[in-house]
């Protein structure tokens, strides 16, 4: 993000640091909100439903705020989109966290690494794509419409995520047998 916001969108320093400060102050915002917003609308409205809206949701306004500072032409839309992006970045991470708690059942941890291996491979590669896309295309712009794309397929995915089916059984009971000495 530094190296895009200053040689693709031409911030100053003292701009990209005040604007990556903010971003990633906002994502705290909204790790703490998520909470909030999503046990109140699990309560009302189910798991499904409220997993699938939120990250749809977030991955929507994501598309759109992406997509409209690829457009902007100076630094506060710039700023602006990258804010609200980041706050849905955050809100849609913990949700496909709790997902995975969801549907895990007892292999929640199996799951969870294996969506956070993909998540990690992805970003690996696309931070190496990223760099050729600009130096094929001479272009910091070229490779934040790859970005929508992702964006908006990532949230067509969520159209078949159930959170409210487990896709394994339920937890193994352990046999334990307690000694006379074992509370």
């Amino acid at each position: 993000m530094p190296t895009y916001l200053q040689e693709g969108k031409h911030f100053s320093e003292q701009q990209m640091k005040t604007t990556t400060t903010l971003v990633f102050s906002v994502g705290i915002l909204a790790a703490f909100l998520f909470g909030i917003i999503s046990d109140r609308l699990i309560k009302y409205k189910g798991t499904a439903f409220s997993r699938k809206s939120i990250a749809g949701v977030s991955f929507g306004v994501m598309v759109i705020a992406v997509f409209l500072s690829t457009r902007a032409m100076n630094q506060l839309p710039v700023t602006v989109s990258f804010v609200v992006a980041d706050f849905c970045l955050v809100t849609n991470v913990l949700t496909c966290f709790s997902t995975c708690i969801d549907i895990g059942g007892d292999r929640v941890s199996t799951i969870t690494g294996f969506m956070n291996f993909i998540g990690q491979t992805g970003s690996f590669l696309m931070s190496m794509i990223f760099g050729k896309i600009v130096d094929l295309t001479h272009n910091y712009e070229t490779p934040q419409y790859l970005m929508v794309a992702l964006l908006f397929v990532g949230g067509i995915c969520w159209l078949g995520i159930d959170a409210s089916k487990k896709i394994f059984g339920e937890p193994a009971v352990l046999n334990v047998i307690q000694s006379p000495g074992m509370v």
